[in-house]
């Protein structure tokens, strides 16, 4: 193992969407291994940088569901990807085949969502899931510079919205899921696996000698790609076909208990 990609959100965080005591020390102890720790999530960079102050060890993070990368050292965003033109037209065009659609989106200049995204939320869950995004002129007006596009329904579950609009939405874009109430696209090409796999290709990291973590369907592609990717306890049904490996409960300290057996088992020989 030379290098650990996990999931944040259902994976690496506890139930409190922190990083447990417990978690941190195996962070360390992975780092001060030699073990090259990247954070893999469907989060902005925005809301994710915040969970790893004072763990300078993760340098790397995959956000946007990989459609971000940004490297916390320089305190800068190395890469994004925006969602073509056309494809943009597609997603917009999703309101001509369902009613109660809300819409939450992220440019290279900030997070965004409109009016019934927030007002449906509230109503169906009494809250906003999509937290410290701002209110903003249509999505239309920002079409040409779209990273990522949250869509909402007032009734569908994220599973059923993405299998009622997988026609309509068609190729060239990637869309998934993270198991929050709404579906999730980013650019063709734009996923955790491929940025997963661009970044190994920098460092120079073996294929073989990466270990990932994930949860959800926009984890499928990373663990996928990953030498040794697990599955949580917790995991989508998706992920759970995919791979026989398995991690416990996030809610556990899943990841941190995998790492440390994989850590105690760590030879020169083997890596």
């Amino acid at each position: 193992m030379k290098l650990l990609a996990s999931d944040l959100d259902g994976t690496l965080l506890d139930a409190d969407s922190k990083i447990s005591s417990r978690t941190e020390q195996m962070l360390r102890q992975a780092a001060a291994s030699g073990v090259e720790i990247v954070a893999a999530t469907g989060r902005s960079y925005r809301t994710a940088v915040p969970l790893f102050e004072g763990l300078d060890m993760v340098r790397w993070l995959l956000c946007s569901n990989g459609a971000t990368i940004y490297d916390a050292q320089q305190g800068e965003v190395v890469s994004h990807a925006v969602i073509e033109s056309e494809a943009a037209q597609r997603i917009l065009s999703t309101t001509n085949v369902l009613d109660d659609l809300g819409f939450a989106w992220e440019t290279p200049s900030g997070r965004f969502r409109d009016e019934p995204m927030t007002k449906m939320m509230n109503e169906r869950f009494g809250t906003d899931l999509v937290i410290d995004y701002t209110n903003a002129p249509p999505i239309t007006e920002m079409a040409d510079e779209l990273i990522k596009v949250l869509i909402f329904h007032r009734e569908l579950d994220h599973d059923e919205l993405l299998d009622r609009l997988a026609a309509t939405l068609g190729d060239g874009m990637s869309v998934s899921s993270s198991g929050f109430a709404f579906i999730e696209i980013t650019a063709d090409g734009a996923e955790k696996g491929s940025a997963l796999a661009r970044l190994c290709n920098d460092l120079g990291v073996a294929q073989a000698d990466t270990v990932a973590f994930g949860d959800q369907r926009n984890d499928l592609g990373m663990i996928d790609w990953a030498g040794r990717g697990y599955a949580m306890a917790n995991a989508h049904p998706e992920l759970l076909a995919l791979t026989d490996l398995r991690a416990p409960h996030h809610a556990e300290d899943g990841v941190a208990q995998v790492v440390e057996q994989l850590l105690a088992d760590r030879t020169p020989e083997l890596d």
